[in-house]
């Protein structure tokens, strides 16, 4: 069975009382995890993939024309370790 990034965020944000920004914040993250498309199943990723994401992130950020590109790439690395470890804690 494959458990994605994606259904981990919706059970995470379900589990969790957290504001609109919040949930936004995060939604996003899953919805840059889709978009960069190298991520499957949580069970593999590696932290090749997640280096390898958070670089997109920040070239996306940059080539959009973001003020802050590094931020964005810090805020969904802080988006990915929050899910990555409920997801561990929740086996």
């Amino acid at each position: 069975m494959t458990i994605t990034l994606e259904n981990v965020v919706v059970k995470y944000l379900a589990s969790k009382k957290l504001s609109a920004g919040t949930c936004r914040e995060y939604r996003s993250t899953a919805t840059k995890w889709i978009a960069w498309g190298n991520g499957g199943n949580i069970d593999r990723i590696e932290r090749t993939h997640i280096r390898e994401f958070l670089d997109w992130v920040h070239e996306k950020a940059t080539n959009d024309g973001g003020s802050n590109a590094g931020r964005t790439a810090n805020k969904a690395r802080e988006n990915l370790r929050a899910i990555m470890s409920w997801a561990w804690e929740q086996d």
